[in-house]
């Protein structure tokens, strides 16, 4: 996790004022998360922080692409995303979540590691269905031949219905 200490962002030294901060993750932010998803990306994190006696609020605004599987083709796609969140550290003796968005921070910590919060808000906007999306005439961008290997196992296939299976049905009339 030596690689995500460039996701901390310090708070000591801020004034009370609005402070921005600009990161970006790529491909090395997602290795550092085991069994992720998402193995590569192209995404540009700006982060508003505002700092007051009693708190300090993060505003994320996250835009870019990750790549993923297509739950169709499995084919890897660059899906887009587009994120805004916000965060509230609250001042206390003690480290703990007060709720998704509230959550208590010592005071003597000088900086607060956004790696984490960074991946969940990605991972969580991403839907539950991934799959290409449509081109402009409305049709799937979705591998051909798989696509095609699909209708032939999807397909339903008259059979001959056993004669003595009609007797039965008789019996339901």
């Amino acid at each position: 996790m030596k690689y995500l200490k460039q996701y901390c962002v310090p708070i000591r030294e801020l004034k009370q004022e609005g402070s921005s901060f600009d990161l970006f993750v790529d491909e090395k932010f997602f290795e550092q998360f085991e069994n992720s998803d998402i193995k590569k990306g192209n995404v540009n994190v700006n982060i508003i922080l505002t700092k007051t006696a009693q708190n300090i609020i993060l505003s994320f605004n996250i835009v870019g692409s990750v790549n993923v599987i297509c739950d169709r083709c499995l084919d890897y796609f660059d899906l887009p995303i587009k994120i805004k969140e916000k965060l509230v550290f609250v001042f206390s003796d003690e480290n703990k979540s007060l709720s998704d968005d509230f959550i208590t921070l010592n005071k003597d910590k000088n900086e607060i590691n956004v790696a984490q919060y960074i991946y969940e808000f990605i991972t969580l906007s991403l839907p539950i269905k991934k799959t290409h999306p449509n081109d402009e005439f409305g049709n799937s961008t979705c591998n051909k031949k798989m696509l095609e290997k699909l209708k032939v196992y999807t397909q339903k296939k008259e059979t001959q219905i056993d004669p003595r299976w009609n007797k039965l049905k008789n019996l339901i009339k």
